[in-house]
């Protein structure tokens, strides 16, 4: 798992966080994380892949997807 971390400020590639308003309509969320606000009630982030190779350990108690996939491939395996 390479793209996985505890600590926002080291995270990659983050997906801009959305809201509905009551018009119904997409805003940025004003709401941001930060390193202080990461713990154990929502303190990851990570990728599909990464996810994919923890949920297949998991499993079937040991590693199976091979390194070097792409988040499809991998999620794909798992």
């Amino acid at each position: 798992m390479n793209d996985t971390t505890a600590y926002m400020s080291e995270a990659k590639h983050v997906a801009t966080p959305y809201e509905m308003t009551r018009e119904a309509k997409m805003e940025v969320l004003r709401f941001t994380k930060n390193d202080q606000m990461m713990h154990a009630a929502g303190g990851i982030v990570t990728t599909p892949a990464d996810l994919a190779k923890w949920l297949a350990a998991n499993v079937n108690r040991g590693p199976r997807i091979p390194a070097g996939l792409d988040d499809v491939e991998a999620v794909s395996l798992a």
